[in-house]
């Protein structure tokens, strides 16, 4: 019977080491996927965010990405080429001119090109609502460039996927 219980006891020490093991060593593509989960938490705004946590969100931002990066939306004034300290500094300033701006990304897929370059596909919803304003609601289709840098993933590029033209 002694054999039994050190046996039992040894299955649920090996099952919670594999569990942790999984848990705190993600793959590539589950950092990426985090990655992508950050971004949307940092750049939101909830109603009545005071100046200390937008502050807290800024210093987290130019982490996020790379030291040159790239935009390409559709029907966006703002494409073009950009270090991370810029991005962080018009971030910033729209978010101050927003009562409330929720971005959501969904069904993110992280596609791993080589050890060091990944591509992002997901849903990207924005609800933005300006100080004196209703709420506007845009979606589109993302596909996101990272490379790992220093270990971390970092955004090389944000384009968009065009579904459906007028």
């Amino acid at each position: 019977m002694r054999g039994k219980k050190k046996f039992a006891l040894a299955l649920v020490i090996a099952a919670v080491a594999g569990f942790l093991w999984w848990r705190l060593n993600p793959s590539d593509e589950r950092q990426v996927a985090k990655q992508v989960e950050r971004l949307a938490e940092v750049v939101s705004k909830r109603p009545g965010e005071t100046n200390s946590v937008m502050a807290l969100k800024m210093n987290v931002l130019p982490g996020l990405f790379a030291d040159e990066f790239t935009v390409a939306l559709v029907e966006f004034p703002f494409n073009g080429d950009y270090t991370s300290t810029v991005m962080t500094s018009n971030v910033a300033r729209a978010r101050g001119a927003l009562a409330e701006l929720e971005l959501r990304f969904y069904d993110i897929t992280a596609e791993l090109a080589s050890e060091t370059e990944a591509t992002a596909l997901f849903t990207a919803q924005a609800r933005v609502r300006h100080k004196e304003g209703k709420p506007r609601v845009e979606t589109r289709e993302m596909i996101c460039g990272l490379r790992k840098v220093e270990e971390k993933w970092r955004f090389t590029s944000f384009k968009e996927e065009v579904v459906l033209s007028r």
